[in-house]
């Protein structure tokens, strides 16, 4: 009997965890947020029919791989811990371990920190699918939408190390478009195939595919995709969605959206501030038996500005067209703020106006070019950081009355 579509793809999940990490404070923090967020996140899925590679390296304690299998157990199809760093040869061979009549490998990335939808699995086994049909072999494919999330009150480090700032970020998601991170790299080959340049895709945005024969293929999920979680160990910047503002998420929607542990997450809250935060960017750093960075959070620490952000921004156009802009007064109270538009079809700036002293009500309409390619959106100045920050997400123009 041939195979039916839903049988032809053999589903691989890749994860490094602490590979080359000696550092036990670092490692303890990392689990509990792999307990937390990652592993129930894979466990939630609604199509579980996966192989988990978990690579940890060749220095790992037994302690390390003992606790990895029972936060892990009864995952996917099977769970393989490789005491090696993330490496083409043992994907190869689990993509050659297929099931019978697997004509396509689903390869997928995941950081040991971060969380997807948990129809994400699914998702994904349907967009290959649907690339079968198509008679397309080779796709480097990416949900670019999901959310940012601060999980606590974070110290900025880079704006602490860098510029000598003192800000404390709040605690909040973030919608955040980003094609090609990590948790959003999904790659159908043919069977007994895995591109070598797999583990580039992050940095190069898929284009380190493109050699290989890969299309590229950006899309999105009606809800968000992934969940890029930032904590005091993150190695990048914190906060990157600076187009967005805060959303109003409890911890149980983060767990009926990603799968998430909320009362593990509760418990991580309560012991976050007995671990230190990392030293940037160490990933390629031989020694690792030192990453975490001691910063006392003294009296010159300052929360980031927290504005009212209920009313937000309403931009709509009367009968004859005219675009009108409305800025609730809650949203402002009084701070400076500059209004911004953006042409998406010129791309570029069409219009800044900086308002000293504050402004709620109606825009002048004959300031605002005449297009309905604009997205509009106010911000404040955050004299702590000592730049503009979003106090709106852009809005697009209407083409209608309302």
């Amino acid at each position: 009997m041939q195979n039916s579509v839903s049988d032809r793809l053999n589903v691989i999940v890749s994860t490094r965890f602490g590979v080359g990490v000696t550092d036990q404070a670092w490692l303890e923090h990392r689990f509990l947020l792999f307990e937390a967020i990652t592993a129930p996140s894979l466990r939630n899925q609604t199509s579980r029919d996966f192989v988990w590679n978990i690579f940890v390296g060749e220095q790992a304690e037994e302690w390390v791989i003992e606790r990895l299998e029972l936060a892990t157990e009864g995952i996917g199809r099977h769970v393989i811990i490789h005491r090696k760093p993330q490496n083409h040869k043992d994907l190869q061979q689990c993509s050659e371990s297929h099931p019978v009549g697997a004509s396509h490998t689903l390869l997928l990335l995941i950081d040991d920190d971060d969380a997807w939808s948990v129809n994400y699995v699914e998702s994904c086994v349907q967009k290959g699918l649907d690339y079968i049909r198509s008679n397309q072999d080779r796709v480097a494919f990416t949900f670019a939408n999901g959310l940012e999330w601060l999980v606590t009150e974070l110290v900025d480090v880079d704006a602490l190390l860098g510029k000598k700032q003192k800000i404390i970020r709040q605690s909040a998601a973030y919608y955040y478009s980003r094609p090609f991170l990590t948790m959003a790299v999904s790659i159908l080959s043919p069977a007994n195939e895995v591109p070598r340049n797999f583990g580039s895709v992050h940095g190069t945005r898929g284009e380190c595919l493109l050699s290989e024969g890969y299309d590229l293929d950006e899309s999105a999920l009606p809800e968000p995709a992934w969940l890029y979680v930032r904590h005091r160990q993150a190695d990048s910047a914190i906060r990157k969605a600076h187009e967005s503002a805060p959303l109003d998420l409890g911890l149980e929607q983060l767990e009926a959206q990603f799968g998430v542990s909320a009362r593990k997450l509760e418990a991580y809250r309560n012991r976050a501030s007995d671990f230190g935060y990392s030293r940037k960017r160490v990933h390629k750093e031989v020694d690792k038996s030192d990453l975490c960075l001691v910063v006392e959070e003294d009296e010159g620490f300052r929360k980031e500005a927290e504005l009212n952000r209920s009313g937000l921004v309403r931009v709509v156009s009367d009968n004859e067209g005219v675009r009108l802009v409305f800025i609730d007064e809650d949203i402002v109270k009084g701070e400076k703020i500059r209004v911004v538009a953006y042409d998406v079809v010129e791309k570029e700036y069409a219009f800044k106006k900086v308002y000293e002293e504050g402004f709620a009500g109606l825009i002048d309409p004959d300031e605002l070019p005449h297009s309905n390619s604009l997205k509009i959106k106010v911000q404040f100045f955050d004299e702590t950081a000592g730049r503009w920050a979003d106090a709106s997400p852009y809005v697009k123009v209407s083409n209608s009355g309302s």
